[in-house]
């Protein structure tokens, strides 16, 4: 039975917490990065693990040679690359929380265990994200919208945007690029020559959305957990008055992941997968994926 270690204690730890034990994980241990951790103790009190350790360091050695155990690092992103550098010491598997690293010569470093590392891109696991996976046909085009509060913070915060367009539409390619004390404007292109426009602005007050054109049908994300499908416009009178004609979209289909489940959303089918994959000792290493992702990222803010 395969057991997680967690190295890590913020409250999105336990969010793969309990997706963990929803698909039948095991709880091996925790620790945080911190002494005396406060969250680390409430997550123990609340949990059932099956190990303490005096620290993190002390963990993964005692672990290094059971493949059985998988280590999930979670920390403050800063901790992350100190925290593998230990791990990729032993045998496991290692689950990373996203980017692993603001820094491409991090990933790099890491290249060669790149069998052993997942990276939780967890929005590529939205329900509605993967139903564009399998449905999408010839888009003709893609509007991405989306703010932060400082270009800066895209590397850290709006970096999951970038992963949910390149796992639908693969490599992308920077074709134009604008840069304006409070916006970034880009226009990119996949393999398919697919156009795509990334547009960002500072505290600008509009929730993240994609809009992508396939054939006769839109997919709109705003925010990114909800989304409808239009096929048709629909046309009618306002109170009958035939000088008033009014075009309205015809939904198709609608996604709310805020009602799918009470467990954050993507978690859950990021766990599913990793279960299915590594009980089977399959290779579900994704540092390729990571790389380009950061790689496109400071692409866009350079």
């Amino acid at each position: 039975m395969k057991k997680i270690l967690f190295v890590g204690s913020s409250s999105i730890v336990e969010e793969h917490i309990k997706s963990a034990l929803k698909v039948g994980f095991k709880l091996y241990s925790i620790l945080s990065t911190r002494k005396n951790s406060v969250n680390q103790k409430k997550l123990i009190k609340k949990y059932k693990f099956q190990k303490q350790f005096r620290n993190w360091k002390t963990a993964l050695d005692f672990v290094k040679n059971d493949k059985n155990i998988i280590l999930f690092i979670a920390p403050r992103i800063k901790d992350n690359v100190k925290i593998l550098k230990n791990a990729i010491k032993g045998k496991n598997f290692i689950i990373v929380e996203k980017p692993l690293s603001t820094k491409l010569k991090d990933l790099n470093f890491f290249y060669k265990y790149k069998k052993r590392i997942f990276i939780t891109y967890n929005r590529i696991f939205y329900e509605n994200v993967l139903f564009l996976k399998e449905n999408l046909n010839k888009p003709s085009s893609v509007v991405v919208k989306f703010t932060d509060s400082s270009k800066k913070k895209i590397m850290i915060n709006s970096i999951h945007i970038v992963s949910i367009i390149q796992f639908l539409f693969g490599e992308l390619k920077i074709i134009y690029k604008k840069h304006s004390k409070n916006s970034v404007k880009i226009l990119a292109k996949n393999k398919n020559d697919i156009p795509i426009f990334f547009i960002f602005d500072t505290n600008y007050p509009e929730t993240f959305s994609i809009d992508i054109r396939d054939k006769d049908i839109r997919y709109f994300l705003k925010p990114l957990e909800k989304m409808k499908i239009f096929n048709a416009i629909k046309f009618s009178y306002k109170s009958k008055n035939k000088k008033m004609l009014i075009p309205n979209e015809k939904v198709y289909k609608k996604f709310d992941l805020y009602k799918s489940n009470n467990l954050k959303a993507g978690f859950l089918n990021q766990m599913k997968f990793l279960k299915k994959n590594l009980f089977k000792n399959k290779n579900v290493g994704n540092l390729d994926f990571g790389f380009q992702v950061v790689k496109f990222t400071k692409n866009f803010l350079n």
